[in-house]
Order: structure tokens, then sequence, then C-alpha cells
């Protein structure tokens, strides 16, 4: 009997997951040559962690942030997750050494804790706000339902758009290029600066209103975009009131706005151009949002931007996407031409927002609209008697090719499915394939072979101390990994 109970207790053990006592022991995939995503407990399946590291390939390639992502069960209770988190970034290295632009998420699922924890360089680029607006609005639903893999790519996706909006490349340099601002003409300049805070004032409100008009269809990246315009909008107003107590304390305004506090109207105007630019991002995501059909959006596009032209004169950036939109419109407008029925007459363009189009398509012809590689216009006479459908290249028209088995522009350029995952014991397997996403058709190109894990062990790491005290010794040898960054602790967390 003793044996048999000693026997059904060994499954226990076995399956039990034991907390990471250090920072040490979390397996670093820059070692293993893995990617970036260190899943030690196989929390992510393996298409989804392939998806991941290839978006965090993009990422850094793109805007040069160096990124990490680790998710395990549970790390040593001594440390709290900022603790862990903190002490993890410094001795990885995470970021290029001079600039600090690393970037750490830590999922504990146990404790139901996340953790952002950006570099010194990023800390102004990504705010602890917007961090925990991300991980609110995106990780935390995701994490709820345990699905971990889909959370953490949206919630990167979100991030990288948001890295690579213009409104960023423009503080940076605006950040970068030291402007001197003199104390001559300060009464015109003061008139300038009011005026310029009026008309920001007179702007937010009349995008309030124009936005009420809108349909309440909802988006969780225009809802960031709100949450942001929105603290922009906050910190201007709370820069105003401090500028007129203090002025009119003291009695001498102008000499204290351009003499003592003379940076101040460079960072309000910054604010304000940040305000602008986000809050028509918004609205044009819930325009987006309230109209499947392109020619019902753009000429909404066309209406709001009659309304709000003069915003562009508080925030020339805005002057960017514009610009992209009255590209769009220009091919649009080449796209919509008419086809003529068998009768020599012109044919009418279905109304993707009035009309169920859907019988139109065939199931492999929806799948293209859904992957983005095509584009249906669906042309009619009036009764229907004719039906002629145009293709056009979709937004992810080059990600895609025509399937050789049902004949749709659904089939992936070559892609890598792992097979075996590799262990600390054994190596593992993928496989390199194109696939269709219509009829899963699928052609084999080749194997790879994966490298096993390699667990790396740090000899000046006292046994059983906490990870913040055996992180001290080792970030040296380990920075050589990633680029050797550091953090001063900014970012956030949350649980769920």
């Amino acid at each position: 009997m003793i044996a048999i109970l000693l026997v059904l207790s060994i499954p226990g053990y076995a399956f039990q997951k034991t907390p990471y006592q250090s920072v040490n022991d979390v397996p670093n995939p820059k070692d293993s040559g893995t990617g970036y995503v260190s899943n030690p407990d196989g929390l992510i399946d393996p298409t989804e962690l392939d998806s991941l590291n290839n978006l965090l390939a993009e990422l850094n390639r793109r805007t040069g942030i160096e990124t990490a992502v680790v998710i395990i069960s549970d790390f040593t209770k001594n440390d709290d997750d900022f603790t862990f988190s903190t002490a993890l970034f410094r001795h990885w290295g995470i970021g290029k050494g001079g600039s600090n632009n690393g970037l750490l998420l830590l999922i504990a699922t146990e404790r139901r804790q996340y953790r952002f924890v950006t570099g010194y360089g990023l800390e102004g680029l990504l705010p602890d706000i917007t961090l925990s607006t991300i991980g609110d609005r995106i990780l935390v639903p995701a994490f709820k339902e345990q699905a971990y893999g889909s959370g953490i790519i949206n919630a990167v996706k979100v991030i990288s758009g948001y890295l690579q909006q213009p409104a960023n490349k423009k503080e940076l340099d605006t950040l970068f290029n030291n402007q001197k601002i003199t104390t001559s003409g300060a009464s015109t300049k003061t008139i300038l600066f009011a005026i310029a805070i009026l008309s920001a004032i007179v702007a937010g409100w009349q995008l309030n209103k124009i936005k009420a008009s809108i349909s309440k269809a909802k988006q969780k990246l225009s809802n960031l975009y709100a949450d942001i315009s929105f603290w922009s909008a906050i910190v201007l107003l709370c820069c105003v009131f401090f500028l007129s107590t203090v002025g009119f304390f003291s009695g001498h305004f102008m000499d204290m706005l351009w003499s003592v506090f003379n940076f101040f109207p460079l960072v309000i105007c910054l604010i304000i151009v940040l305000y602008l630019f986000f809050a028509h991002l918004n609205i044009l995501s819930s325009l987006r949002m309230s109209h499947k059909d392109d020619v019902n959006y753009f000429e909404s596009f066309g209406k709001f931007y009659r309304q709000s032209w003069w915003h562009t004169l508080l925030s020339p950036i805005l002057l960017i996407i514009i610009f992209i939109q009255l590209v769009q419109i220009t091919r649009l407008k080449k796209r919509i031409k008419a086809p003529l029925d068998n009768n020599g007459m012109p044919m009418r363009r279905c109304d993707r927002d009035a009309e169920e189009v859907n019988q139109y398509l065939s199931s492999g012809q929806l799948k293209e609209e859904d992957t983005g590689s095509l584009i249906y216009d669906i042309w009619t006479t009036e009764h229907a008697e004719e039906i002629k459908l145009i293709s056009n290249p979709g937004y992810h028209y080059a990600d895609f090719e025509v399937c050789p088995a049902c004949g749709f522009r659904t089939y992936t350029q070559p892609i890598e499915i792992t097979i075996e995952r590799a262990t600390y014991a054994h190596g593992g397997r993928a496989k390199r394939v194109n696939l269709c996403r219509n009829c899963d058709h699928e052609h084999f190109i080749e194997f790879i072979m994966l490298d096993k894990l390699v667990r790396t062990n740090n000899s000046s790491s006292s046994g059983g101390g906490s990870s913040s005290s055996g992180s001290g010794s080792s970030s040296n040898s380990s920075s050589s990994s990633w680029g050797g960054g550091s953090t001063g602790g900014g970012g956030a967390g949350g649980r769920w």
C-alpha cells in the first residue's frame, strides 16, 4: 500500500511547476538562437511563437528597438514583478548599449501578473501611461481567456504601429534640435502663444463634436489614440493653469515666461501638435470602422478635412496624413471607373455599407479579402442581370501568391512551422513550406533542424539568493548576446 501511494504521488511532483529562483535560471533566447521569446514552460503554442518572433524581428529591423518577451509560470517569492523583471532586463542587457533602446515584457501566469520594462532611451517614446493602456485594453482581456500568444502578438502590433507613427519621428527630431529661444519680441511671441492655445481648445471642441456624430463602432487602436490625445489635452491644460497661477502671484508673467520658463512654450506647442495628430488618427480610425466601403470612407474623410483643414496650422504633421489619404484617393478614382455592360451602358457599383454582397463572392474570394491579398469591386446592372467582379491588390498583396490547388491568391510566401520543439535534452525540427489559407494545400520546401536549448550557469551567483542580487554580478557576461542596454525601471505592469 505504501509503495502504491508513493507511485501515485510521482505525477504530482513531475508536473509541478517550480518557480524560477533567480534570473540566471530563466533561459535566454539569444543563447539558444531561438529569437526574442523565452517560453520555457511551453505556455505559447509553436505557431504563435513563430509569429511573435517574426513580429519582434521586424520591429527591430524597422525601428532598431530590441524587444524581449518572457512568459513563465512563476518566479521566486522573494521578489515582486518589478524587481524581478528589472533585474532580468539588466542581467540580459536588452537594447543597444549607447541608446538603451530595449523593451522587456514579462508574464508570470501563476501570479496573473505582467510587467513592461523600458530602457532609458525608450522612456520618452513609450511612457508608462501608454504601456498601461496597452496592457489594460489588450493583454488583460486575452490573458483572462488564457490566450497568451494572441494577446502578446496583438500588443506587439499596437506598440510597433505606435512607434512608427510620424509624430514620434517628429518628436525625436524636436528633441535633438537645440533651438534657441530669444527674449526679444516677447510680447509678440506671447500673443501668438496665447492664440495657439485658444485655437487648440477650439480645435479640440470641434473634434469632439465630429466624433460624437460618427458611428459608435469601437476599435482598440482607436481607443488608444483617444487616450493619448486625451492625456495630451490634460497636460496642456495643467501647464496653462500652472503658468497663469505663477504669473498672477508674481506679477511678472512676461519675464517669468520668457526668461525663467522659456522652454515651456516649446513643450506646450509640442503637446498641441501631438494632441491634434492623435485626435485626427482617432477620428480616421472611427471612420474606417464605420465604413466597409472605400468610396464611402474617403467621402467621409473629405468632409472631415473640409471642416478641420485649419488644424494643420497648429499641427503641420497632419499634412502627412492628408498626403497619404490623397494618394489613396487618386488610386481609388482609377479603380472605380465603371465598366460597360453588354449594351454599352455603365454598370452600377455595389455599396458595401448598404448592400449584402457575400452572395456575389465565393468562399475563396472572401478568404482573399479576409487575408488582404485582394479587394473586389462588384458591378451589376439595374436588375442584376449582369455581374462583373474586378479584383484589386489588397494591403497584403505581396505576401501571397496564387494557390496551384484552388486557384485563389491565398498561397503564403515560405513560412516555417515547428514540428518538434527544441528542449534542453535534444534539438527540435521545423519545416519550411508554402501554405494556402483557403484550401490548406501545403508545399514542402525543406526541413530545418533546431539546436537544443542551453541553460546558462553562472558560477559567481550564490545559490538561493534573490534575483536582484544574483543579476548584479552576471549582467556583463550575458549582455553580449543582446546589446548591453540598461534601464532605470520605467514601464508599467498589471494583473488579470
